[in-house]
């Protein structure tokens, strides 16, 4: 339980003044962590250590030297989070399903790839379950128990495309 005295002595006026400004902010959290769902990909000269199972991603087009090695088309589901970002180091993410479809067919990367959620919300639906789940979110935590419902979603499907690419200058090779 919240340890204030004003909302024990305020009563429900107080608590429902802090139910909105719990929904508020809740909802502002969340809406700025729906901004960038996905987490950044290879840079277009595939530089650096490769981000999702030792496979460059990207969304445009690789400058580094490459030929096609085929392409990738696959429907996969996917967990769309209310309140936090998606987890980018977990094997079970979407990505690193792609990338590891990639690495299995001997590609180095994907490029123009493509992530098109085939159940989409509209802004209002988003807001609404986010609402919905501040309110529980404030219910636990009135109770005295941890807020379970911050890492709630709904799962969804996505569409995925893009070129498999093999780097002509791989290290290594001759």
């Amino acid at each position: 339980m919240i340890p204030t005295p004003l909302l024990e002595r305020a009563g429900g006026q107080a608590r429902s003044l802090a139910m909105l400004v719990l929904c508020m902010a809740l909802t502002a959290m969340s809406a700025c962590a729906a901004v960038n769902r996905t987490p950044p990909l290879s840079r277009p000269d595939a530089t650096g250590k490769p981000r999702f199972a030792s496979i460059y991603l990207t969304s445009g087009t690789f400058s580094r030297p490459h030929h096609a090695a085929g392409v990738v088309q696959m429907t996969l589901e996917g967990y769309r989070w209310l309140h936090e970002k998606e987890v980018v180091d977990d094997p079970n993410d979407l990505l690193y399903k792609v990338a590891a479809l990639a690495r299995e067919n001997g590609a180095h990367g994907i490029q123009h790839l493509e992530l098109i959620d085939r159940k989409p919300q509209t802004r209002a639906e988003k807001i609404s379950k986010q609402i919905d789940t501040a309110i529980r979110v404030f219910e636990q935590v009135e109770e005295g128990d941890a807020p379970t419902a911050l890492g709630e979603g709904t799962k969804t499907r996505y569409f995925v495309k893009g070129e498999l690419v093999i780097f002509d200058d791989e290290p290594g090779e001759k």
